[in-house]
């Protein structure tokens, strides 16, 4: 069982890492996304610059066992996040 949750959290952390690598690289694009998507014009560039870092941060965080709580934690809390934000969109 211990193999199978480290390949399951290495999974996760490595979309995580992709996601948030690809966010930084392009902080303009993020964040023009960011606004196409809907969110406050004075809320757009501190989450395009957070929304990577907090990807990045939990993807480091599901590697280590020590560290697996938070890092699920943020993720749950990353996709949570994701999920309202969707659907506010889709309900307007």
């Amino acid at each position: 069982m211990g193999i199978v949750a480290l390949v399951i959290r290495i999974v996760i952390a490595a979309t995580f890492f992709v996601a948030g690598f690809a966010k930084l690289a392009d902080l303009q694009g993020t964040r023009k996304g960011a606004k196409d998507f809907g969110v406050p014009g004075w809320a757009v560039k501190p989450l395009g610059s957070f929304l990577p870092l907090a990807e990045l941060a939990v993807a480091i965080l599901l590697i280590p066992t020590s560290t697996v709580l938070w890092g699920s934690l943020g993720s749950i809390a990353l996709l949570l996040a994701f999920i309202a934000g969707i659907s506010i969109n889709l309900a307007n």
